[in-house]
């Protein structure tokens, strides 16, 4: 695979400066504009693969083990693959409980976690 990178040195050898390089970005493609990226992003777009599928939970509701209050109601839920997630509240909320279901096949649409 040809490098698509600007030549990061004049012709004399001599080290071009940021100004230089980003002088050479062609703006209106994409290919170019990539080449400013770092070396370990270039090769991560290089070799990265089809889009993976999402969880969608949609409009799930959820109430506490008593039943006596909802925890979370008409929400929708989105979970990305090989993406950080954060799930946050304050003690005793329902965030364990939350995955807790998940895992048990408790909330509809909510796939199988192995």
């Amino acid at each position: 695979m040809a490098s698509l990178a600007p030549p990061l040195v004049d012709s004399t050898g001599k080290p071009l400066t940021t100004e230089q390089i980003w002088a050479q970005v062609d703006w209106t493609n994409k290919a170019s504009i990539q080449t400013t990226f770092p070396q370990y992003m270039r090769e991560l777009l290089a070799h990265k693969k089809a889009p993976s599928k999402a969880i969608n939970i949609e409009l799930f509701s959820m109430k506490t083990p008593y039943g006596d209050r909802f925890l979370l109601k008409d929400t929708d839920l989105i979970l990305e693959a090989n993406k950080r997630q954060a799930l946050f509240g304050a003690n005793a909320t329902g965030k364990s409980l939350l995955f807790k279901n998940m895992n048990e096949g408790k909330i509809k649409d909510s796939p199988s976690i192995c």
